[in-house]
Parts: structure tokens; sequence; C-alpha cells
């Protein structure tokens, strides 16, 4: 079987780290132990799971903004017949954001490419059982992308009732 991996992290600060790094050994490590053909990898450092790939932001002339690029190359390349799976550490990888997960999940099953995980490799998403075992693993992504969100928003009105200021500092400081 061909695979393709599929490495991201969502700040510049994570990029410096191991964990592109540690994704990417995972991956090949689950392709050796199976006699999987290890193709390429694509990946997306410092780019959030929240934004959908450039693929699913065309407009009407093909055209699209610049937006994960990496998950945009590698949906190309699936569709070209280049390989049969997509290996990723997690399935938020992919995305956190359950509107965008699907339609890329979608998008390469109706090729005929599977997309699994380090952790269950042999359960892809050209088998019904992937849609029970990761339904609720990318629900629970949203929901923790959201919660992180709201906490992030009550930080943000306490820091104000204490008078601190946010963002850039005023004009002429």
């Amino acid at each position: 079987m061909r695979v393709v991996g599929y490495t991201r992290v969502s700040t510049e600060e994570q990029t410096k780290g191991f964990s592109l790094e540690t994704q990417l050994s995972q991956i090949k490590q689950v392709c050796q132990s199976k006699g999987w053909q290890f193709v390429r990898e694509y990946s997306d450092p410092g780019e959030s799971g929240a934004l959908p790939p450039a693929q699913l932001l065309k407009n009407e002339d093909g055209a699209s903004d610049s937006c994960r690029m990496g998950l945009t190359e590698l949906i190309d390349f699936g569709e070209r017949g280049e390989f049969e799976l997509v290996l990723v550490t997690n399935i938020d990888r992919l995305s956190r954001e359950l509107s965008d997960m699907w339609p890329i999940i979608r998008k390469l099953r109706d090729v005929r490419v599977g997309v699994a995980t380090t952790v269950i490799p042999d359960v892809t998403s050209l088998v019904k059982e992937f849609y029970l075992m990761y339904g609720g693993m990318a629900g629970m992504s949203q929901y923790f992308r959201e919660n992180l969100r709201e906490l992030q928003q009550r930080g943000i009105v306490t820091a104000k009732g204490k008078g601190r200021h946010l963002g850039r500092p005023p004009r002429g400081f």
C-alpha cells in the first residue's frame, strides 16, 4: 500500500520543537511495521486546524486563498491516484472543525483514498467502522477547541476588568 503522511502543528513556536518530526517518525514506523510504502510527507507547520484547506475554499474560477497548502497538495495528489492511504498521528491533524473534516475525508474517499491514524492504522475511512471510532474523537477535538476559545474570552474580559490593556500598545506609546 502506498501511503502519504500528513503532519501539522498550530503555531510557529511548535514548528521549532520536535512535534512535526515526532509525527513523521510515528507515521514512518507504522508504515515500516505494516510493510507499507511511504511515498512522501505533506505538512502544514504553524497552521491552525480550524482553517480549511485551500481546496475547500476554491471559488467558481478555481482560485483559492492560500490556506493549509500542504493539505491542499495532498488532496490534489490523491485525486491523481498516487497513493491509497493518508496516515496521521491523530484525526485532529486533518481538522479541528467537523464541518471541514468530513468534506476532506469524503473528497479522498471518493477517489478511493483512505484516511487512518497511527493508533489504529487498519481502520480507514474506506470502512464504515471508521465513522463509529473517529466520529466521537473528531467531535471531542472541536469541543476542546471551542472550550479553549471560551476560556480565552473569559480571560480577556477578566484582564480588561482589571484595567489591563490587551493587544497593541495605544498609539504614541
